[in-house]
């Protein structure tokens, strides 16, 4: 019986001491991110064929509505997709700046809890067989916080493979067509 008491007594003591001290913690109300690098920080875009421009779009977010205009600063950061490299031992190439074309700034309207897509144009380029990718983040320029995991975007350029096909036209002759 003294055992149990002594057992009961050492553990309402260590309740006691190790339970929370009234954490205050600050809440967050409300948070800036993009909508599709909440599935997954890699997303996949074909190119369009050559001598065509590729479009990457996507959707800036709130959390919840805000009573006025939220500004969002886009920008292309190279450093991100070093990372990723890095971290997956992938090999992808940034897509030069020179053949990017976007907007800086995405405004997502007041009462409303996303932009309108933000849309990014790669220009033609020769991959000469290599795996390029694009990489962005936001930055709030107002004072909603951006959510951190959410902030950063990557995007695989596919190069659709193109094969000659066989076909037929008539039984004596064969003949090969993109």
């Amino acid at each position: 019986m003294k055992k149990t008491i002594k057992i009961f007594a050492l553990g309402l003591l260590s309740a006691a001491l190790f339970s929370c001290q009234d954490a205050a913690l600050p809440t967050i109300d409300n948070l800036v991110y993009i909508s599709d690098a909440a599935n997954g920080r890699l997303g996949v875009v074909n190119m369009a064929d050559a001598g065509e421009d590729t479009q990457v779009s996507f959707t800036v977010r709130l959390a919840q509505k805000a009573e006025e205009d939220i500004k969002v600063a886009i920008s292309v950061d190279e450093s991100i997709l070093t990372l990723y490299n890095e971290t997956y031992q992938a090999a992808f190439k940034h897509v030069a700046e020179e053949n990017i074309e976007y907007p800086a700034v995405a405004v997502i309207p007041a009462g409303s809890v996303s932009s309108d897509p933000v849309t990014i144009t790669v220009k033609s380029f020769d991959t000469m067989g290599a795996q390029y990718a694009l990489s962005f983040k936001i930055t709030s320029m107002g004072g909603v916080p951006v959510a951190d995991a959410s902030s950063k975007y990557i995007v695989q350029l596919m190069k659709p493979l193109k094969q000659l096909v066989p076909t037929f036209r008539n039984s004596q002759a064969m003949q090969c067509e993109p």
